[in-house]
This record gives C-alpha cells, sequence and structure tokens, in this order.
C-alpha cells in the first residue's frame, strides 16, 4: 500500500483543512515528521487508519472514534479524513466523514463512507452499496490486510511494535495467529480431537454390542442340551472364537438334519397329490352325469317353443324388405315439404320487390331538392368557425383571468399566513429534540457504565450446571451402591437354592442312570457294584422345571450384579473427574436471583432508552418533515405571487385585443348560427341515409326474387323425380301399395329386439343338441359317493403339514445361525477395524494437540516456522545495529511439562558468547530488536502473501534511547531499506535523525491550539 494524498479536516488538532503530498516524499525514500509534543504527529498516522479501517493506529486509541473530531472545529465543518492510496498499480480514494450534533440539534448528522477506483481522472465505484458493511470488506480485500495486521506491519506505533519481542509465549501465538491467520491450524486439530473422540465412542459402543449379542443368544437360538454352544452360553466371560466355533457346529447339525425333514415332506406331499387325484376323477364323473340331465331337460323344453319362433321369423322378414325402402320414402316426404316452402317464398318475393320500388323512385325526387341547400351550409360553417376559435375564447380567457386574479389574490394571503405558522411549529420542535437528546445521552451513560450483566448470568449458570451435574452423580453413585448391595444379597439368597437345586439335578440323573440297574449291577459310571438297598434310596421324581427356572434366576441375578458393578465403578470414575464445586448451589441461586433483578431493571433502562431513541427518532423525522413543509410554504408564497402578477399582465393584453362585441352578443349569433345550420344538414343527411338504405334494399330484393323462383322451378323438379324412385322401390319389395308397406314396417327396437330372440332361439337350440351328444354315454349311470375321498384328502393334508412345519422350523435354525454368525462376524471385523483406525487417530490427535515430546501444537509448529523466517530476517538487520553483538535466537527448551513450548525469544550476545532473554536488553538495545523483528515481519509476510505490497511503513519509536553509534546504525539500516522500493515514515524528536533525512513533515502547533503542516526538503 502506497499513500498518494492524505487530506485531513475538523481531524483531531486540526483545525481546518490539512493536505499531505505523500508523492513528493515516495521520491525521497525516507522522511522524518518532526514537531512539538502534543501537536499531532501521530494523528497523521490515525487518519491514514481511519480512513482505511474506521479506527485509529495505536490499541489504546483503535475503536474510540468519539475523540477524533477536533476541538477547535467549527460547528459546520464535519470531521472527514479522505485518502488517495496506490495498490497493485491502481490508485484508489477512500472518504470517512464522522457525524456530529450540530447546535440547535439532538441527533447526529454527517456520518458518510465513500470508495472509489480512479480511472483516468474519473470516480468509479468500487462497491454497489456506499456503505460501512460493503466498503470494510472491500478494503480488506484491495490491501490484503486487516486492521489489526496493518498496525503490526505497516504502521508501528508507540510501544506497540515491541510486543513481539517481550510478550511471553501465549501472547506471541496470539499476535502471530492475527498476522498470518493461523486459526485454521487450530481448527484441524480440534477437528482430529473431536475424531478421536468419537473413534473412542464408537468403539466402546461396538465392544458392548458384542456383550449384548452374547447375552442375548440364549432368547434368540433354541440351544441343545448336549451342544457345545449350551456349555458355554452360561460362562462369565465368553470368548468371541469359542462362539463362532459354536455356531459352526450348531448350523452343520441343522444342514444335516435338513435332509430327512426334506424327504418326509416330499413322501407326504405325493401322498397328498394321489389323495387329490381320486377325489377330483369322481367329481368330474358326478358333474357329467349332473350335465347330462340337465341337457336333457332343456333340449325337450327347446323343441316345444319351435312353432312360435317361426312365426316371428317371418315377421321379422316382412320388417326387413319394409326397413330396405324406407329411405325412399322418407326422400318422397321431405321433397314434398321442400317444393310447398319454396312456392310461399316465391310469392313472399314478389310482394317484397313491388313495395321498396315504389320507395325507392320517391327517395330519387327527395335527394335533388336537399342537394340544393350545400352552399348555405358551408357559408354558415365559416362564419361559426371565425367565432368560436378567435372572437370568444378571447372574451372567455379576459373573464377567466378576472376571477383568477381574487384567486390568486386570496392564495397569496394564505400562503403567507401558513409560511409563518410553519415557522413556530419548527422551532417548537428543535426544542423538543434538544431536550429529549439530552435525556437519551444521560441514560446512555449509565448503561454504558453498568457491568456486563449477561457475562456474570452466564457463569453462574455454567457454575450451577457443574454443581447440579455433581450432585446428580453424587445422588446416582449411592443409588448404584445401594443396588449394589441388594444385588449381592439376593444373589446370596438365590444361591443356596440354585446350589440346592443342582444337588438334586445330580441325583436325578444318577436316578435315571439306575433306574436300568439291577442288584448286583456294575455301575458305568463309578465302576463299582450296587446293591439293591443302595438303588432304593435313589430319588423317584424330580421338577425339571423348578430346576430350570431357579438356573434362570441365579443367572438374572449375577448379570444384575455386574450390571451394578460397572454402574458403580462408571460412576465413580465420572465422580472423579469432576472438579469439587467452590460453593453451594443456594448461594448460586441467591447471587444468580441478585445479578438477574439488576440485569432486570437495567434491560428495563435499555427498553427505555429503545423507546427514546424511538421517539427522538420520531421527532427528528418530524423536524426534517416540518423543514420540508417550511420549505415547501415558502415556494408556495413565492408562486403565489409570481402567478398573480403574470395574470395581471396578460389580462392587460387580452383587453386591447378583444372588439366592440360582447361575449353575450357573440354567443347569441353563434347559437343562432349553429341552428339553422344543424337544422339544413340533418335535413340533408336524414334524405342521403335514407337513399342509401332504400337503394341498398332494392338491390338486395331483386336479388332474392330471381333466387325465389330459381329454388322453386328446381324442387318442382325433384318432386317429380323422388315419387317416381319411390314407386319402383315399393313394387321391388313386393309392396302392392303404400297401405302395405306401412302394415309390414316395424319399430327400429322391437325389429331389433325380435332378431336377437331368434337369433338366441337358433344359438341355444345348436348348443343343446351338441352337448347332448357329447354327453350320450352318461345316459344311463349314476353319481358316485366322494366322503371317504376327502376324509383321505384331510389325512393326506395334515401329515403333509405337520412335515412342512418341521422342515420349516430347520430352514429357520439354519437361517438363524447363519444370520447370526455374519453378525458376529460384522461385529468382530467392526471392531478390529476400529481398534486399529482409533489407534492411528489417537497418534495423529495427540500430536496435533501438542501432546509429543516436544508439548507443540500443530498451529504452534505453524507459527514456529512463520517466526523462524521472521528471526532470519530480523537478524539481518538487528548484527548491523548491534555491530554484531546480537542475534535473536527462538527457544525450544520445556520450561514444564503443561506448557507449550516453541515461541519464546532469547537473544545471543556474540561479545559474552552466551544466551540470554531478551528482557535483559537496555532501552536502546530492544528498540533495536524490536525495529529489527517488525521490519522482518514485514519482509516475510510480503514472500508469503503475494497479494500485499508494502511500499510504505510508518514508525512512531523512541529513537532518543540510542545512543550516538546505535542512532547512526539504526538511521543506516532505514535509510538502506530505500533500495528496496518502500517508503520509511519516522517520528522522532531526535536532532541527529532529523539532520539526516532527506525531507521532513512539520507538524507545527499554532499559539490558538490548533495545528498545521508543511514539507521542507534539506
Amino acid at each position: 500500500m502506497k499513500p498518494l494524498h492524505l487530506t485531513m479536516t475538523a481531524f483531531g488538532p486540526y483545525k481546518n483543512t490539512e493536505t499531505i503530498d505523500f508523492t513528493k516524499l515516495h521520491e525521497q525514500g525516507i522522511f522524518a515528521i518532526a514537531g512539538a509534543t502534543g501537536a499531532g504527529k501521530t494523528t497523521i498516522f490515525d487518519a491514514i487508519s481511519f480512513a482505511l479501517y474506521d479506527s485509529a493506529s495505536g490499541e489504546d486509541r483503535s475503536g474510540k472514534n468519539d475523540g477524533l473530531r477536533s476541538d477547535f472545529a467549527e460547528d459546520t465543518s464535519y470531521t472527514a479524513v479522505t485518502l488517495q492510496f496506490e495498490m497493485h498499480e491502481r490508485v484508489y480514494q477512500i472518504t470517512r466523514q464522522l457525524g456530529h450534533i450540530k447546535k440547535g440539534n439532538k441527533t447526529k448528522t454527517g456520518d458518510k463512507v465513500e470508495l472509489f477506483e480512479l480511472v483516468n481522472q474519473q470516480q468509479v465505484l468500487c462497491t454497489e452499496k456506499q456503505n460501512k458493511s460493503t466498503i470494510d470488506p472491500k478494503i480488506v480485500e484491495i490491501i490484503g490486510l486487516d486492521a489489526d495486521q496493518f498496525r503490526q506491519i505497516v504502521m508501528l506505533p508507540q510501544g506497540e511494535f515491541r510486543k513481539l519481542l517481550t510478550s511471553n509465549s501465549l501472547d506471541k501465538e496470539a499476535i502471530l495467529r492475527k498476522i498470518f491467520t493461523t486459526e485454521r491450524y487450530q481448527q484441524i486439530a480440534q477437528h482430529f480431537n473431536e475424531q478421536k473422540k468419537l473413534l473412542d465412542t464408537r468403539y466402546k459402543e461396538s465392544k458392548q454390542e458384542l456383550t449384548f449379542f452374547m447375552k442375548q443368544l440364549p432368547e434368540t437360538l433354541y440351544i441343545r442340551e448336549d451342544s457345545k454352544l449350551a456349555s458355554i452360553v452360561n460362562q462369565e466371560e465368553v470368548n468371541s472364537y469359542q462362539l463362532n466355533t459354536a455356531l459352526q457346529e450348531e448350523l452343520l447339525y441343522y444342514q444335516q438334519a435338513v435332509g430327512e425333514v426334506e424327504q418326509a415332506y416330499q413322501h407326504a406331499e405325493q401322498e397328498v397329490s394321489k389323495a387329490r387325484e381320486n377325489f377330483d376323477r369322481v367329481l368330474k364323473h358326478n358333474e357329467k352325469v349332473e350335465s347330462y340331465q340337465q341337457i336333457a331337460v332343456a333340449y325337450d323344453d327347446m323343441r316345444q317353443q319351435k312353432e312360435q319362433i317361426q312365426l316371428k321369423r317371418e315377421k321379422l322378414a316382412i320388417a326387413t324388405k319394409a326397413q330396405l325402402i324406407e329411405p325412399y320414402m322418407d326422400a318422397l316426404d321431405e321433397a314434398v315439404v321442400a317444393n310447398a316452402q319454396a312456392v310461399q317464398q316465391l310469392h313472399e318475393a314478389e310482394a317484397s320487390y313491388e313495395e321498396i320500388k315504389m320507395q325507392y323512385e320517391q327517395l330519387i325526387k327527395a335527394l335533388a331538392q336537399v342537394q340544393k341547400t350545400l352552399p348555405q351550409i358551408e357559408s354558415l360553417r365559416t362564419t361559426l368557425k371565425e367565432d368560436e376559435t378567435q372572437h370568444l375564447p378571447r372574451l372567455k380567457q379576459l373573464t377567466q383571468l378576472t376571477a383568477e386574479e381574487q384567486t390568486l389574490t386570496l392564495q397569496l394571503e394564505t400562503a403567507q399566513a401558513a409560511l409563518a405558522t410553519q415557522q413556530r411549529i419548527d422551532q417548537k420542535l428543535q426544542q423538543q429534540v434538544n431536550k429529549l437528546q439530552q435525556e437519551v445521552n444521560e441514560l446512555q451513560q449509565q448503561i454504558d457504565e453498568a457491568p456486563n450483566y449477561q457475562v456474570k448470568l452466564m457463569q453462574l449458570q455454567q457454575e450451577q450446571r457443574h454443581q447440579t451435574i455433581y450432585t446428580n452423580v453424587q445422588k446416582k453413585h449411592k443409588a448404584f451402591e445401594e443396588t449394589q448391595a441388594l444385588c449381592q444379597q439376593a444373589l446370596h439368597r438365590i444361591q443356596t437354592e440354585f446350589d440346592k437345586a443342582e444337588a438334586q439335578r445330580e441325583q436325578q440323573r444318577a436316578a435315571e442312570l439306575a433306574a436300568h440297574l439291577h442288584d448286583g449291577d456294575t455301575c458305568p459310571v463309578c465302576a463299582n457294584r450296587v446293591s439293591e438297598a443302595q438303588l432304593a434310596t435313589y430319588p423317584k421324581d424330580f421338577n425339571l422345571q423348578h430346576y430350570a427356572l431357579i438356573k434362570q434366576q441365579y443367572q438374572e441375578a449375577k448379570d444384575e450384579l455386574a450390571a451394578a458393578k460397572s454402574d458403580v465403578a462408571h460412576s465413580a470414575t465420572r465422580l472423579a473427574e469432576l472438579e469439587i464445586p467452590k460453593r453451594e448451589l443456594a448461594d448460586i441461586e441467591t447471587e444468580q436471583q441478585r445479578l438477574g433483578q439488576q440485569y432486570e431493571a437495567h434491560m428495563s433502562q435499555r427498553k427505555n432508552l429503545a423507546a427514546m431513541r424511538s421517539n427522538l427518532q420520531q421527532l427528528t423525522e418530524q423536524v426534517a418533515l416540518n423543514t420540508d413543509q417550511l420549505q415547501q410554504a415558502r415556494i408556495a408564497y413565492d408562486k403565489s405571487q409570481q402567478a398573480l402578477q403574470q395574470t395581471q399582465i396578460t389580462m392587460t393584453l387580452l383587453q386591447s385585443s378583444v372588439g366592440e362585441r360582447s361575449e353575450q352578443q357573440v354567443n347569441e349569433a353563434i347559437a343562432t348560427n349553429t341552428k339553422q345550420l344543424q337544422e339544413l344538414t340533418t335535413a340533408y343527411e336524414e334524405v342521403t341515409a335514407q337513399y342509401e338504405k332504400v337503394a341498398k334494399h332494392y338491390q338486395q330484393q331483386d336479388i332474392a326474387l330471381h333466387v325465389a323462383k330459381e329454388r322453386a322451378e328446381q324442387t318442382t323438379s325433384q318432386l317429380q323425380a323422388t315419387e317416381n324412385k319411390a314407386l319402383i322401390a315399393q313394387q321391388q319389395a313386393g309392396f302392392t301399395n303404400t297401405a302395405a308397406y306401412e302394415q309390414g314396417k316395424l319399430a327400429p327396437a322391437i325389429q331389433q329386439q325380435l332378431a336377437q330372440l331368434v337369433q338366441a332361439y337358433d344359438t341355444e337350440f345348436y348348443n343343446l343338441t351338441q352337448q347332448r351328444a357329447a354327453l350320450a354315454s352318461y345316459k344311463d349311470q349314476t353319481i358316485q359317493a366322494t366322503e371317504p375321498l376327502a376324509q383321505a384328502i384331510q389325512q393326506a393334508e395334515h401329515t403333509a403339514r405337520e412335515a412342512y412345519k418341521q422342515r420349516d422350523v430347520v430352514a429357520q435354525y439354519i437361517a438363524l445361525c447363519t444370520n447370526l454368525l455374519k453378525q458376529l462376524d460384522i461385529l468382530i471385523e467392526r471392531i478390529g477395524e476400529l481398534e486399529h483406525e482409533r489407534a492411528q487417530m489417537v497418534h495423529i490427535a495427540d500430536v496435533l494437540m501438542g501432546k509429543n515430546e516436544l508439548n507443540l501444537s500443530f498451529e504452534r509448529y505453524v507459527q514456529t516456522y512463520y517466526l523462524q523466517q521472521i528471526i532470519e530476517a530480523a537478524n539481518l538487520r538487528l548484527r548491523v545495529l548491534s555491530n554484531e553483538q546480537y542475534q535473536l535466537v527462538r527457544t525450544t527448551a520445556l520450561t514444564d511439562k503443561r506448557s507449550q513450548t516453541g515461541l519464546d525469544l532469547s537473544v545471543y550476545d556474540a561479545y559474552a558468547d552466551t544466551e540470554r532473554d531478551v528482557k535483559t536488553l537496555s532501552g536502546g538495545e530492544k528498540f533495536n530488536a524490536s525495529l529489527s523483528l517488525a521490519l522482518g515481519v514485514s519482509d516475510v509476510i510480503q514472500s508469503f502473501n503475494g497479494n500485499v505490497e508494502i511500499h510504505t511503513m510508518f514508525i512512531d519509536e523512541g529513537f532518543g534511547s540510542l545512543d550516538e553509534e546505535a542512532l547512526r546504525r539504526a538511521i543506516t539500516t532505514l535509510i538502506e531499506l530505500r533500495n528496496t522500493g518502500r517508503t520509511i515514515a519516522v517520528i522522532s524528536h531526535v536532532a541527529e535523525l532529523k539532520e539526516e533525512m532527506p525531507a521532513i513533515l512539520h507538524v507545527t502547533k499554532k499559539k490558538e491550539g490548533y495545528s498545521t503542516t508543511t514539507v521542507t526538503f534539506t
């Protein structure tokens, strides 16, 4: 960024408008800013920072724009800064203007911000809207630096660019984060840490899912007593490999059993098929016998209807013949009607023609009479046009202007009164605005001085939440311990019963074995001989269901105790993780209630302030509206005065041009001539219109007469031909006359119904004949019984269903075992993958979060790289400034195991060959080291960010702390920076420094208190 021109108006100590031309100073490469303390040297930096970022340059002044307005400024002058600067060979101009409360007002006016690009001395908008919300991001985009980075790199205010040198590791981390925007590396580390926690949770959930899978297995799958699965499901700890092997064994068992049940099912299905075939064969035989009997009865009925159907068939034939000649008879009727209509129309046309012919001859005579009045009509039109377009408008205008003169006189008086009223209202509103603005300022001051209740309440809520969590965990832990004790007691009780039942079960097994032994036999278990007395001691019965119930209760008691122990251990771990609360919940709630009441009162003040601001805004709007109305009242008064004068001039001119006749006389002449013209014109137009109408009608009637004659002749000829065709058609159809035709004709619906009836009879009689012949072999056969065959089908189907159920059960067990094996494989595979992924993620997350041998996080590691680049760039100048004595060194030693390292600085003293803390440097040495670091930051950020161009640096620091030799070296270093194309501006009171500068910007404080600027070249 290269500043070109800076213009300050009513800004800081500058009362008037001050313009600084940096283009001439850029030619020198380096210049000093000199002046008395408090004259306004640093204010030049503030003006540049304010123009670009809407805040002053120094950290103690940034964000406080209320103090930037000059105390010497006139009330009519606005505080404004305009900066022209160059970036990437493009020139921009930004203007920021601060609003202030003018005398007599209660609200600020004048806030403004504008940004243009100067192209060929023309202003081109850089943003669609000229406001702060759009221009501020655009400035950051153009320059490539935000306000904090700009102050750290381009503008080095008093006491601030030493922070990077002397600050601790955490402060350096914050500074480097601002300069190089390293937050994203911290976010990456946090992302991996969150992923690690997520994988931990998923791994624990998968392990719990495997445990649950093992516990639910007895409820999911029927377990055979002699299977390996039965021997391991009740174990406390079950190996997943053992479980997989046992499930494989169960699957193999059921796969071998499926063949036997399938063979039984197929045999049962074959028996069902045979029974159904026998049953279907008998059913078909019975159906044939019944069908023959029904068809024989229907056939006899149809033969009895044959004579009636023959009569209907003959009647239908006569109707069909009549239907064939029906079109000829219909055409004859239509021809008779058409001929009668044509003759009637001919008579009517002849009468109309004679009547219209007489009217036509009379109108020819009338038209000749009215054409003689045309010259008189034209003369009357000329006279009327002169009176209406010339004489009468002038007379009417004169009369109208006379009335307007009186109206405008009244309007002028009314406008004068309205102007006085608006002036009184404006004065009253201004007084109200000033009073309300004072009340708003007082209430705003009270609100600004109040503490941040929301933060305090949030802290109390967090403390309350922690107290509640700790109390709840304590209660749960106590409840879990009580549950554990109850579970232990319950397990002790049920274990006694289970041991007793287990002993009885062993005796029962021995009894079952003894049932097959006799006195003197050898026991197959212990190989001893048994006696009859010994066999009598074994119990004869045992309740197996009671044993299974006691065993289940014993297992449930063990599971409940294990779960209770797990809950106690988990709650104890959680209690150890939680910090012990510092105070009681009641104290927190009391403090929260007190702060809540204060916060409500504070919010009530804010609401009142908002309401007062709203009222102030409304009053301000009313003032603006009244100002507009006052201006309109002045305009209305001036317009009324001008209109009255113009009307009076126009009346004088018209009076001279008006003739001797009055307006009434002209109107009477116009009325008389208009009436006569209207009468003559009406008579002419009526006769002409009647003539045209009758002439047209006469022609139409002549044409209609010829058409009627032709149509009458044509219909007569058509009637003759149609009569001949109808007579021939009757004779060909066998009808002797028209009466015979009418008697044989039937209605279409009746004819269709009769045809359908005959056709249906023929079709049904034919079908019955064919069916009767086909079933003739069943004429003398009887119906067979079906009940025994149906019972045989039921018995076979019952056997097949039982076999199917057995096959389905085995298939379900196979599918269930297969599914359980898949689930188990998926769980084992998932746990292995999660364990591997979790181990990798833990390593990556710990390294990125700083849990490594160097205690160095990912963000801190990146920052150390940037800092090392800065140190190397800084040492190039520090060795010169310190006469090869000092070099900055980045310290990597760990001070303690909890702190991160990598950003601490020390200085290597080549004279003493030792390394020591930078804080041990003297004031001048610190200045040299700080200046070197600042210049190093500038070099590094330009090399890493190609969008940033730093053409100018502003240094406001104490060169007075340097001795003569150190000052000389500092001046030499700064002057050498000109070779890099940069311009250096230095604020200093040191005479030797100013003497070495090729240009000086003098800031002079006047005796009146305000300051001005001048530039001199040495």
